[in-house]
């Protein structure tokens, strides 16, 4: 474990490539859990944003990907400028990811 934090330390301290650099390193590995979930038709999954100007989000879009230059940060699966949408089935998790951020 230890050679593994010096590996992932000593590739973030590349900035330029780290993100593709970590990438490579674990779509190699082999025994990642990997989780796929397929949404059926109907089905109601939740998405949650941060919101600063306390404003109800009153359409679809506002609730959907974010802009690619508003994404300025590495988050769970994009880097800075690559826009993700991120749902779950529960609002608990929603709520729960919300409180992290603040």
């Amino acid at each position: 474990m230890k050679k593994f934090i010096t590996f992932v330390n000593k590739t973030l301290e590349q900035k330029d490539y780290a993100y593709e650099e970590l990438f490579c390193f674990f779509s190699k590995q082999d025994n990642l859990p990997v989780y796929q979930y397929k949404f059926q038709k109907g089905q109601t999954f939740f998405r949650a944003r941060k919101n600063n100007s306390f404003k109800n989000f009153s359409t679809f879009k506002e609730l959907s990907y974010p802009p690619n230059e508003l994404v300025l940060k590495y988050n769970r699966a994009n880097k800075p400028l690559q826009n993700v949408l991120y749902v779950s089935d529960s609002w608990l998790t929603n709520l729960a990811e919300l409180k992290l951020l603040s």
